[in-house]
């Protein structure tokens, strides 16, 4: 496919890496713009014209669009027309938990959520692309299957005004819940189990996947208050806040995993990258999302060490905003690797409230089978 760099490798190390959000340039702290200096940023430097149809045809979501709405509208519920079919982003976005969390989990469909916290009212910006291969025919020994593959970007910036910065504060709170807290009472239940009985790791791994001799690494479990400040911060004085990291996933999907008893012939393959802000500004909030999503069905390399790796484009838009807005570039801090899997999980990439903890240690490889 056009844009795609695959890189062979051996066993990839899913990355993470986390920002000093309240810092941008030197001595600088991020920002939250006036709605009125932000429409003006998204007009005039990114080129985006505003667009309220509930339709939105992929050229404008190619160039990038905005719309300002006084009751929650959610950026997933925009259709988009191809030419050739209509379409939701949230249907294609599947794995883009978080920023749906922050925004339908803490407004919900009714209008109760943005009465509650006193919002006045939203600019949403949006700049979406897909590349989807034609499928093709895969004879295999014992089946055929299609072989496709699809690559997405989603940069989404959305700014909420409020009445007053209790309300905004509140919201923030809020949003923390639905994006982290919540899942950290499954995170570590899990995490708990397997410790406990290691054998349990085939309830998350299919038998082909599971390497039985493996050792669980022993992960600890970072509480919303034990976050490192260049990941979270609030502060109540001064009415300022932030919530922001990076986190890369990959994982196969099998079809009836449960079922298979041997090595199945193909996988789809799945791969993610994602970066996720939250700031707090006195009666604002702006969150900011840059989501990358590949993935690939048909895939006859089924071991871990197999899979390919996909180097993503680096977009200009985010880099733009996060520059306008002194915010730190996501990716630009290392934390521990507990913190990444955590962060991985509560994503929630794979699943709803995240399937399996991201434990490559466990996974057999090709060496492994041919043994």
């Amino acid at each position: 496919m056009k844009r795609l760099q695959k890189v062979i490798s051996g066993c990839l190390a899913a990355s993470m890496m986390l920002p000093l959000a309240a810092c941008g340039k030197k001595g600088g702290k991020a920002e939250v713009p006036e709605e009125e200096d932000f429409i003006k940023y998204l007009e005039e430097k990114l080129g985006a014209d505003e667009n309220d149809d509930k339709t939105v045809d992929i050229d404008d979501c190619n160039n990038g669009f905005y719309y300002v709405a006084q009751s929650f509208s959610s950026p997933f519920g925009r259709n988009i027309s191809d030419g050739k079919m209509n379409f939701k982003i949230a249907e294609s976005m599947q794995s883009a938990r978080a920023l749906r969390h922050v925004t339908s989990g803490v407004f919900g469909s009714s209008t109760s959520g943005w009465q509650d916290y006193g919002v006045e009212d939203m600019v949403c910006y949006m700049k979406y692309d897909y590349d989807l291969s034609d499928a093709k025919k895969l004879e295999l020994e014992t089946t055929t299957t299609s072989e496709q593959e699809c690559e997405q970007y989603l940069t989404c910036a959305m700014l909420f005004t409020f009445d007053d910065e209790d309300g905004a504060e509140e919201c923030f709170k809020k949003m923390m819940e639905e994006v982290f807290t919540n899942f950290l009472d499954d995170y570590e239940n899990v995490l708990q189990t397997i410790e406990e009985d290691p054998a349990r790791m085939k309830l998350y791994y299919a038998p082909f996947m599971f390497d039985e001799d493996a050792e669980f690494q022993v992960r600890d479990v970072i509480k919303l208050k034990k976050l490192p400040e260049d990941v979270y911060k609030l502060d109540s004085k001064t009415h300022t806040g932030h919530f922001s990291y990076h986190a890369d996933h990959r994982w196969a999907g099998v079809a009836d995993i449960y079922r298979v008893k041997d090595v199945p012939e193909w996988i789809k393959y799945n791969q993610v990258s994602m970066d996720f802000t939250i700031l707090l500004q006195d009666d604002r909030i702006m969150v900011l999302c840059q989501y990358n999503e590949y993935w690939e069905s048909g895939v006859t390399d089924v071991y871990y060490d197999e899979w390919p790796q996909i180097q993503f484009e680096e977009k200009d838009t985010i880099g733009s905003i996060y520059k306008k807005y002194n915010v730190k570039d996501p990716k630009k801090i290392e934390l521990s690797d507990d913190l990444k899997t955590e962060l991985i999980y509560t994503s929630g990439f794979e699943r709803d409230k995240g399937s399996t903890i991201f434990s490559p240690e466990v996974y057999k490889t090709s060496d492994q089978a041919d043994a």
